[in-house]
């Protein structure tokens, strides 16, 4: 045809794209606008930032969506799926979204309750047709993601039952309603999210119903996507401080060298917590956004690296299983603070214990280890006195549990998985650390024959208690 293909090491046809205009190849790259945001948005969880991959999956979504067939999105956890469908779509006019978990036990019913509630039934001459209500938009769409579309259970007939009802929505237009009468479906559109069928729980979904969506790898971002994110994040929180602005580039450098250096040391298949995403990046910027949001005083160097070493020890190391592991993490965040953080009084700023906590201040503040056990006697006295008959002994590494449960504690929407020995004072810790900052607590009493129906009863007592106080 006459078209020079790019040519040279390292070059994948998959970079480029064709410019309509004049049939000319252009790197996708080329299309990637430069982003800054504001300090106060790092810690939001909407916010998308552009890049090659980015664009690449808009494009090739919005192309899909508007020829109105299924879809669905594969890729590992943390890899940004929901985020780039979502964002997609709410770039799209006249398109409702409803949202759905697909869970081991989804059944046809999750389906026709959101026909319900968004649709209505339409006579139009002998076909009785369901489409989204005028409410929402004179000829808009309903889009239904379904997230995790990969995890509902065969049946008996190796069969999964929700995944055909969607089949035969798509194929045949129409479903049987309940008293034999045949439904057509318009202005509805079925959109799904997934795991690999390797991974854990999943299950190989039916050809019969991936003939007709086409599928898209949403794999982890690229080391250079990961940089240009990150170093957007890091830009809007230096912003606080622009003494550190110059800062930037090292911690992002910093940050996603040591991601990927604790990525490729420990995997899944040493123990099942050795997955790493890039969620754990993201964790890592906000909790040091958190740490540093309230400091009136302005901050040094050595506190930024100091803050930044903090956050990757409870991150990468608090995980850790054995003692070599946790040796292994200490070293390469003080090698890679050493390598990428010029300038800097290291025996100062990676000095150990790294402890920090905002119970003596009313901002997050380093504390020495003698002030905070000091402290943290008091308050066991009176927590034993008031709620425990048990008098509790503080050693160094109650220390360190009690501070790491309470950064998880007042992070939003921060979750905590505690694993140890029966005895080792997982719960006592955790009641003493959500006495401290007056939280009240919910305990499910498990037992052998505790089931699905005993935590929605559970679950139910915990928003009567909510909805009350």
């Amino acid at each position: 045809s006459g078209m020079m293909l790019p040519g040279g090491d390292g070059v994948n046809l998959s970079d480029y794209r064709v410019r309509v205009e004049n049939g000319e190849l252009e790197l996708w790259s080329d299309s990637v606008p430069h982003m800054e945001i504001e300090s106060h948005r790092v810690t939001a969880t909407d916010v998308v930032i552009t890049t090659t991959d980015t664009v690449r999956h808009t494009d090739v979504l919005g192309a899909w969506l508007s020829s109105r067939m299924p879809l669905i999105l594969c890729g590992p956890p943390g890899s940004g799926k929901t985020m780039t469908l979502t964002s997609v779509l709410q770039s799209i006019q006249g398109v409702v979204l409803a949202s759905l978990n697909f869970s081991s036990r989804t059944t046809p019913d999750i389906i026709l309750k959101t026909f319900a509630q968004y649709c209505a039934y339409v006579r139009r001459g002998k076909d009785i047709v369901l489409e989204p209500v005028e409410s929402l938009g004179a000829q808009s769409w309903l889009v239904v993601f379904c997230d995790e579309i990969n995890l509902p259970e065969n049946d008996a007939y190796g069969t999964q039952r929700v995944i055909m009802f969607m089949r035969q929505l798509v194929e045949q237009g129409g479903f049987w309603r309940d008293d034999n009468v045949w439904i057509k479906i318009n202005r509805i559109q079925f959109v799904g999210a997934c795991n690999p069928p390797t991974d854990a729980g999943r299950v190989e979904m039916s050809q019969r119903f991936l003939r007709h969506a086409p599928l898209l790898l949403v794999d982890f971002p690229s080391k250079d996507s990961l940089m240009q994110i990150y170093r957007t994040f890091n830009g809007g929180m230096m912003k606080l401080f622009p003494n550190l602005k110059g800062e930037t580039e090292a911690i992002t450098e910093a940050m996603v060298e040591l991601y990927s250096e604790n990525r490729a040391k420990f995997t899944p298949s040493m123990q099942p917590q050795y997955f790493y995403s890039p969620r754990e990046l993201s964790r890592w910027v906000r909790g040091i956004y958190e740490a540093v949001v309230d400091m009136d005083q302005g901050l040094s160097r050595e506190e930024l690296v100091r803050i930044w070493a903090h956050e990757a020890l409870r991150l990468f190391g608090d995980r850790l299983v054995e003692d070599s592991e946790k040796k292994w993490c200490e070293d390469k965040v003080d090698e890679t603070a050493r390598k990428w953080f010029g300038g800097v009084d290291h025996d100062k700023a990676l000095a150990r214990p790294l402890f920090y906590s905002s119970w003596m201040t009313k901002d997050t503040r380093q504390v020495s280890r003698d002030e905070l056990k000091e402290f943290l006697s008091a308050r066991l006295r009176v927590f034993y006195e008031e709620e425990l008959d048990v008098p509790l002994v503080v050693f160094d590494e109650v220390l360190d549990h009690i501070l790491r449960i309470d950064r998880v504690l007042r992070q939003p929407m921060g979750h905590c998985l505690l694993v140890g020995d029966s005895g080792a004072g997982k719960t006592v810790l955790s009641k003493f650390v959500s006495w401290m900052n007056g939280l009240s607590i919910f305990q499910i009493k498990a037992h052998s024959r505790y089931g699905i129906d005993d935590f929605n009863e559970d679950l139910r007592g915990i928003m009567r208690r909510v909805g009350v106080e």
